[in-house]
């Protein structure tokens, strides 16, 4: 009875997380980025997650953040990398009230053959209020 509790609120504390997700992928490459909400009020934290999974011995180059989240400030900017997972997590806010844009990304992806792959990340509209 205590482990299904448990599991009840485990779910519910993940919803949030998984409000708003976009996914890309290529034949060997994955990717998906999060935010915590798509509605903030001026000055509020905004959390943005990207993850990747690929092959071991793929090179890549991060994306570049001060492109992708020009229309925002970027507050905090953790990254966690391995030979097969990148996740990068920011907390981001805005000033501009009205619909702010996270820009649309690529990355590409060299496999140790040389072998070139890319995905892509579309822009994610979020709301911000007075």
């Amino acid at each position: 009875m205590k482990i299904r509790l448990l599991r009840s609120r485990l779910a519910v504390a993940l919803i949030p997380v998984a409000l708003f997700v976009n996914a890309a992928q290529s034949a060997n490459v994955s990717g998906k980025a999060f935010i915590d909400r798509k509605s903030i009020t001026i000055g509020d934290d905004l959390r943005y997650k990207l993850t990747i999974d690929f092959p071991a011995g793929y090179a890549y180059t991060s994306p570049d953040f001060q492109s992708v989240f020009s229309n925002f400030e970027i507050r905090d900017q953790k990254a966690v990398k391995s030979k097969k997972y990148a996740e990068y997590k920011l907390t981001l806010t805005a000033y501009t009230t009205g619909e702010v844009k996270i820009n649309p990304f690529e990355m590409e992806f060299t496999s140790p053959a040389g072998e070139k792959e890319k995905i892509g990340q579309p822009e994610i509209p979020v709301t911000v209020k007075f």
